[in-house]
């Protein structure tokens, strides 16, 4: 039975302000807006006084990385927020293209020996996509770790020319098959290399995404460099950019200007989008916590380090330093559930022992299988941000899923944006386009992010500045905070070109 969301404020996506306008969906697809008359043959749903708004995207997801396609509990925080449509594959690390050695040495951090791979290519991926039960859409990049390890394994060394052939072939299969780009980490090996600028055209010339996430272990004029010479490749080869989960204390204001004033010259020949987190905290795996020298080897020799005597004091001292930071555990293995939510400053008066010994005790106990919640930026930060036009709003999934962990008033909610366009001075309705329609044309999502006829029925209706109701794929997934039984998620792909 088709559905009519009646008296609606609508936010459509495109446009700053909204429109009172019903909403007539039929199947998956908004098939009508306008007004309608009271019907028996519609399912109705009374929106007097809510606004309607387009299900968000996130384009920089990590629900891949915590293993999200088997697990409704972290979808539904997903919903709970709002966001009806994630892009996974971020990092350089994706769960396709794979094999059963190449998964389990990557994903072994992350702790879940109950979920295995029956895939190799991106096809079988999604196919096994297709079995899952999905409240949320989803999608993936093609990781560069993914790309490179079956020529290269851990090698530090240059492709021949008879791997850049194969090279070049898998990652031709990979788009073909609905990858919608690339991603890296910048402190990847091939980064500013020749073979990444030919990646870029590659995908300059499919139309696809190159995403690369900004390290946070560098300095900020070692970041500032990077990303200026990232524009000047998304500059030279016409390739959509995503640098994404940017953090906004990376760089002084005077960078972020000097930034602005880069875009601003280059105008359209530059296609970047700069994707970062609306909640002040970002989710980091605990090994992310450990000194640059110890991240640079492998897990289990990390595991080694954190236990030896000879290097303790040097760890200590290192962990000393995040003594001042905002650091909640977001998530922990199920024998350390009562320190769920704890900060690492509570822990240490839980233990008796000072804040770097609770930390790497906290290491030692979850065998750095955690991931910690850290406050790492502030309003002001985010506001010189936001500044920049082509900034989207929500990434760190990893943060909104464990968002629980947080304080009340850290955590994302509508009222956040209400308050987040009063400071800035830019409008509800294009606060809500950053987080909606301007990821999906970014990333060549067709009918997504936007309220209009023909689009897919992913909505959002608020109430009292509270997500009262989802739909995804014109399916009701949540109502006044209770889950329906549907699973109407789907696989993502990208336009063909």
């Amino acid at each position: 039975m088709p559905t009519l969301i009646k008296n609606g404020l609508v936010y459509d996506g495109i446009h700053s302000e909204p429109e009172r306008k019903d909403i007539l969906v039929k199947g998956n697809t908004i098939v009508g807006i306008g007004s309608f008359s009271k019907t028996s043959i519609f399912r109705q749903v009374d929106a007097s006084g809510a606004y309607i708004l387009p299900g968000f995207i996130d384009t920089s997801s990590d629900i891949d990385h915590y293993f999200g396609f088997s697990s409704h509990e972290l979808q539904r925080r997903l919903i709970e927020c709002g966001i009806t449509s994630v892009v996974a594959g971020n990092f350089g690390l994706s769960l396709a293209p794979t094999c059963k050695d190449f998964f389990e040495y990557l994903y072994r951090p992350y702790g879940d020996s109950s979920f295995t791979c029956n895939w190799l290519s991106f096809r079988e991926f999604f196919q096994e996509i297709k079995k899952q039960k999905l409240l949320l859409n989803v999608g993936t990049l093609f990781g560069s770790s993914n790309l490179l390890h079956p020529f290269l394994g851990n090698e530090a060394r240059d492709l021949s020319d008879s791997e850049l052939v194969a090279c070049r072939n898998l990652l031709s299969v990979g788009l073909k098959e609905g990858a919608f780009g690339l991603s890296s980490e910048d402190d990847a090996s091939f980064l500013f290399t020749p073979l990444f600028e030919e990646i870029a055209e590659i995908l300059s010339s499919r139309g696809r995404v190159l995403s690369v996430h900004v390290a946070v272990r560098d300095s900020s004029k070692d970041v500032f460099s990077k990303i200026k010479r990232l524009l000047q490749i998304a500059r030279k080869t016409s390739v959509s950019l995503q640098i994404s989960q940017v953090r906004p204390s990376l760089l002084s204001s005077s960078e972020w200007e000097g930034l602005r004033e880069m875009l601003d010259t280059a105008g359209s020949s530059i296609e970047a989008l700069f994707d970062f987190s609306l909640s002040e905290f970002v989710s980091l795996p605990l090994y992310r916590f450990l000194p640059a020298s110890f991240q640079k080897t492998s897990f289990d020799t990390m595991l080694e380090m954190i236990r030896s005597p000879r290097a303790k004091r040097e760890l200590l001292l290192h962990l000393r330093s995040f003594k001042e930071r905002d650091i909640y555990l977001g998530y922990v293995p199920s024998h350390l559930l009562p320190f769920l939510g704890k900060s690492l400053s509570e822990l240490s008066s839980i233990f008796q022992v000072s804040f770097e010994e609770a930390f790497l005790k906290l290491m030692n106990e979850s065998r750095l299988k955690a991931v910690c919640l850290c406050r790492d930026a502030r309003e002001r930060d985010i506001l010189s941000l936001l500044a920049l036009s082509s900034s989207s709003l929500l990434s760190f999934g990893g943060a909104l899923t464990l968002q629980d962990s947080l304080p009340a008033s850290d955590r994302f909610s509508i009222q956040k944006l209400r308050a987040l366009s009063d400071s800035s001075g830019i409008s509800f309705g294009s606060i809500i386009s950053r987080l909606t329609s301007l990821p999906a044309r970014k990333f060549g999502m067709a009918g997504r992010g936007t309220i209009k006829e023909g689009s897919f029925a992913d909505l959002l209706v608020v109430r009292d500045d509270v997500i009262s109701r989802v739909f995804v794929n014109g399916r009701p997934i949540l109502q006044d905070g209770v889950f329906s039984s549907h699973f109407s998620g789907n696989g993502l792909y990208p336009m063909m070109r």
